[in-house]
Formats: structure tokens, sequence, C-alpha cells
């Protein structure tokens, strides 16, 4: 492999699918008690101010998945660029500069890791 071994890890319990629990996450894609109270007619930078506390950084590396309506973005590689409150979506910029708007469930969290001190192989 090129740079090394990568590996990507999901959150929570597997299930069909992988990703989060079953009853993570509301019909919004959010968990529940999140989603802001209101009509969600703010300006746009005013929801992106302050990121909730659960919420990826900006600049965290993702991979796009079980999107149904835009399957031709599954498996890309993107960044986090902010986050909608009023959505609960992440903003998104892939790769190739498509900026898309995913709901949490939408992302994997895209991890490199370095193992050392293999003693064998199988």
């Amino acid at each position: 492999l090129h740079g090394g071994p990568r590996m990507v890890f999901r959150t929570g319990m597997p299930r069909a699918g992988g990703g989060m629990p079953e009853g993570m996450f509301d019909a919004f894609g959010t968990m529940p008690g999140t989603r802001p109270h209101g009509s969600g007619r703010g300006t746009r930078n005013a929801q992106q101010a302050v990121p909730p506390t659960y919420a990826l950084p900006r600049k965290t590396t993702i991979v796009v998945r079980d999107l149904t309506k835009a399957q031709e973005h599954n498996g890309k590689l993107g960044r986090i660029s902010g986050w909608d409150s009023c959505k609960g979506r992440y903003e998104v910029e892939l790769d190739a500069g498509t900026s898309l708007s995913l709901r949490p469930l939408n992302l994997t969290q895209h991890c490199r890791v370095q193992i050392v001190g293999i003693e064998s192989q199988p």
C-alpha cells in the first residue's frame, strides 16, 4: 500500500449498513434534542458561528456514504467546512470542488492509522 495501511473507523455499534446504532438519530439525521427551535430563517453565518460540541471540527476529512439521490458522490473524500444547525447538516467540500450539505449519517470520519511493533504477520 502507498503510504502504509489505512483504516476507517465508524463510531457506534455495527448494524446493517454500519454507522450509529438505531435510535441515535431522528428523521432529520440529527441527534434527538439537538435541533434548534424556531422557523430556521436566521442568517447562514449566524447559524455556523458556534458549532455544537458534538459536531466534527472544520477541516476534518470524511468519506461520503449511503447517498440515494446523488449516488455518484458515495465513496468520495471531502472536508468539513461548517455545521448548519438549522438544517442539522454538515457543509462538506469534496476534493473535486463540489459543495454538499450532508446529514451526519451520510459521512464517516476518515482516519489514518500507523501500526507499529508488529512482530509477525499472518
